[in-house]
């Protein structure tokens, strides 16, 4: 407690008080040795730490109670009958004090306090005594007429002025005497009773996690359960139990997805390709204060810098709209269009330097507004992929080229296309194949522009090519096919073969694959496919999307796999749904654009570096 907040609840700034506010913070309470010449308070008002702890043991023994410095009496004769003895108001003072701090407790570290632990009835009891003591205090310091001036704010009449009374002049002799609710026998739940509790709960973790108020009424109607507590219990009281045994009827709480985030070839991604490469940069990284945060920066040659890009798509709905509110009483329900309605993707870049990727004045961007369907822009692919990273690296070499640019990609199968023809275990064959047959690949044929060429009917045409070569352990170029002067020449070795040009005699004769390549958690030497799939050479085959930035000097790096949240993309999108869901409605494509465009400039430079 404050030493301000200590001295506005005793006013003993103006009293000569032991405590004073503006002398001392945060001091004890405790007395001075030499204060003989005062009557001492009677022992159940002067050490109550006892008391506390037989009231509530798991709170009060977090709460520091301190002895109270003697005061003149603590009760005093009054003209009343019904108060004959009333508190002194030194006595008022430290009670004040005294339920303030068990209103408020201390947090055990920092400033501030947190939650007590006591229960609502007393905690409202606690506060209605506050209120009277206070009157009495900074009053007229007389306790009855203090007491009838206190109920005219709490809303009660004089009966209550009387029971407000006895709390008080309980509560200043003896703290552990807390006002407590008085309760009938009838009126006490039998859900107090322990063993009905535990045997109620362990009753409903034992049918899983869609359990029903039902559920508590049928085990209560059981014969056994029945005669051994001799009730049974309504479909309403079973609800009223679950709500008071911490349960309620809410939607299951939603946390981050964390599905493969411990796969071994997810963590060794991780730890020994991501992190080394994210954080290994020659470069510097840009940091920002408090201060600076919202600063825009200025690309300089003298101080270049390692700037990461993050791609990501996502896509609005037309329909999308905030449902949770504030409604105002009699508003009457508007009909609302059905489904999402239609939808617009949007697939950009952005990085805390510059924020959305896009040229100074604003003209040039390398933002995407597609709308896939069939019937419309048909779908996003590794062509669109590679057509946006080339309007990125336009914009980065024209107006950021002080700076070393790496784009950063999740690990979605149309980023992580590779060439046609590339090297793949995935449909090897074993053996060398029977004389009159040859195992090739499939790849799109393409004209002289490099695109694809498509058959009268409208079909893609396809042509059957060698896959590319692999590497040897010591580095040397190894054909997958016989070479020329080779009584096959031309022919697939098969994996057996190319095992042992390897050196790998035991593996060679392993089996082709297992059932489906659903091979045993961690194997790497279960079958053949799977000994080659984890050979360097065929993990280290480059996707397009490297290929293509390389040739530019641009580094592209992925994400580990299920791990969206290292992208700080994606709470950007959440912002600018968020401010899209409190737009207008769109109703037409043209409008979603224009709400999309607008939500998507909503999210400031500030909010995407914090």
């Amino acid at each position: 407690m404050g030493r301000r907040s200590l001295a506005h609840l005793t006013g003993a700034r103006n009293l000569g008080h032991p405590i004073e506010g503006r002398q001392r913070k945060r001091r004890s309470l405790k007395p001075k040795e030499n204060c003989s010449s005062e009557p001492t308070l009677p022992v159940s008002a002067k050490n109550y730490e006892a008391a506390y702890l037989s009231v509530n043991t798991q709170y009060f023994t977090q709460l520091p109670i301190q002895e109270k410095p003697p005061v003149d009496a603590a009760l005093q004769p009054s003209a009343h009958r019904d108060d004959w003895r009333s508190p002194t108001v030194a006595a008022a003072q430290y009670a004040i004090a005294d339920i303030h701090t068990l209103l408020h407790p201390k947090r055990q570290t920092g400033y501030g306090h947190k939650m007590n632990a006591l229960q609502p009835f007393v905690t409202k009891r606690l506060q209605q005594i506050l209120i009277f003591l206070r009157v009495y205090v900074h009053g007229t310091q007389e306790w009855m007429k203090s007491s009838l001036v206190a109920v005219k704010f709490l809303g009660h009449g004089s009966y209550f002025a009387k029971r407000l009374r006895r709390w008080s002049r309980a509560f200043i002799l003896d703290r552990s005497k807390l006002p407590d609710k008085q309760l009938s026998s009838g009126s006490i739940s039998r859900l107090q009773d322990e063993d009905i509790e535990s045997d109620a709960n362990t009753h409903l973790q034992s049918l899983g996690k869609y359990v029903s108020a039902m559920d508590l009424v049928r085990y209560f109607q059981q014969d056994g359960v029945r005669q051994r507590y001799g009730f049974t219990i309504s479909l309403a009281t079973a609800r009223r139990w679950m709500r008071r045994m911490g349960m309620r009827w809410m939607k299951t709480p939603k946390g981050q997805y964390v599905d493969g985030h411990e796969r071994p070839d997810v963590v060794d991604y991780r730890q020994n390709n991501y992190i080394p490469r994210r954080f290994g940069s020659k470069l510097p990284l840009r940091t920002w204060t408090a201060g600076t945060i919202g600063d825009r920066v200025v690309p300089s040659s003298s101080e270049r810098h390692t700037v990461y890009w993050y791609q990501d798509e996502t896509t609005f709905t037309q329909n999308d709209r905030r449902q949770v509110r504030w409604v105002t009483r009699g508003e009457k329900p508007i009909p609302q269009p059905k489904g999402e309605g239609s939808s617009l993707m949007v697939a950009d870049f952005v990085s805390a330097d510059y924020g959305w990727l896009r040229s100074p004045d604003g003209k040039e961007e390398a933002r995407v507004l597609f709308k896939a369907g069939i019937n419309r822009d048909g779908y996003f692919t590794n062509q669109e992929i590679l057509d946006q990273a080339t309007r990125a690296m336009d914009i980065l070499e024209k107006y950021f080229p002080y700076d070393q640019h790496t784009l950063v990609y999740d690990n979605a199968r149309t980023h992580l296309k590779r060439a046609p023809g590339a090297l793949s275990a995935r449909q090897m064959v074993l053996n060398i194949p029977k004389p009159g047959r040859n195992w090739l690949v499939e790849v799109p044929e393409l004209n002289a522009e490099g695109q694809q060429v498509y058959a009268p009917d409208g079909t893609k045409l396809k042509k059957r090519v060698q896959m590319a070569p692999g590497t040897l352990p010591n580095g040397e170029p190894q054909s997958l096919y016989f070479p020329e002067g080779h009584p096959r020449a031309g022919i697939f070795k098969g994996m057996s073969t190319i095992l042992q040009e390897r050196g790998f005699s035991k593996e060679a004769s392993l089996k082709r694959e297992c059932p489906n390549f659903k091979c045993p958690p961690g194997g790497v030497d279960c079958c053949a496919r799977r000994f080659l799939y984890n050979q360097p050479d065929f993990v280290g085959v480059e996707t397009l999307l490297e290929i293509h930035c390389k040739k530019r000097g641009f580094e592209v790096l992925f994400l580990p796999k299920f791990h969206p949240e290292l992208s700080p993309i994606e709470p950007c999108w959440g912002s600018a749904k968020r401010s899209y869901r409190e737009l207008p409605l769109s109703h037409s494509e043209g409008e979603l654009e224009t709400n999309v465009l607008v939500s998507l400039e909503s999210v400031s430079l500030e909010e995407i570096r914090r």
